[in-house]
């Protein structure tokens, strides 16, 4: 295997032929440098290949746009007369309770999902036990970590869920709730992202 016209150092793993390289900091801009942006990889001896090329970089939170494909999602935070909180005039107080929805729509059968939703700082969630739930058609594993909530699908049918948490408010302040990502775990073309939202929590 040829990347950037030179083979690849690393050794090919175990019986499946897996081999990866892996450029960062200043090794990645020598080689966009010398070899422009563009990725040739070439097979040298007979037989079917698969391959993939990953550019990972890290960027601010609030300056990840929403995007979809296939699945389109949509995070609300409720109070507690089911009102939009983004939408309303009230101020958040340390210990108000909030309801956080999102809304998915999938276009298509897609199976294996995982759904990320970045928590704010300020709240703490109510429940926090591993398990699965049901919900309006809507079958998924829920896992509740330190600064965020990730929901597993095995199988999701083309149509409208939803999927809802409460949480409690703990700390006064400004404070920025991280994007919601979904994606197929095998099929990871099929993406949405719902952007961040930014909090602001009276004492």
């Amino acid at each position: 295997m040829m990347v950037f016209g030179e083979p690849m150092s690393t050794e090919v793993q175990g019986v499946e032929g897996y081999q990866s390289q892996r450029w960062t900091g200043a090794a990645l801009d020598t080689l966009i440098t010398h070899h422009s942006s563009l990725i040739t990889i070439k097979k040298q001896d007979e037989g079917i290949a698969w391959g993939a090329v990953y550019y990972q970089f890290t960027d601010d939170m609030d300056k990840i746009p929403a995007s979809e494909m296939g699945i389109t999602i949509k995070r609300t935070f409720l109070d507690r007369n089911n009102q939009n909180i983004m939408n309303s005039q009230s101020i958040l107080k340390v210990g108000d309770k909030i309801k956080v929805r999102v809304d998915i729509t999938c276009d298509h059968t897609m199976e294996y999902l995982e759904l990320i939703d970045g928590r704010p700082s300020c709240v703490e969630p109510l429940d926090t036990r591993a398990g699965w739930r049901w919900n309006e058609g809507l079958s998924y594993y829920i896992v509740v970590n330190t600064t965020d909530t990730r929901c597993y699908i095995d199988r999701l049918e083309k149509g409208k869920y939803y999927f809802e948490y409460e949480v409690y408010v703990t700390n006064p302040g400004h404070f920025l709730a991280g994007p919601v990502t979904m994606q197929c775990m095998y099929a990871p073309e099929f993406r949405a992202v719902a952007p961040a939202q930014a909090f602001k929590v009276g004492k």
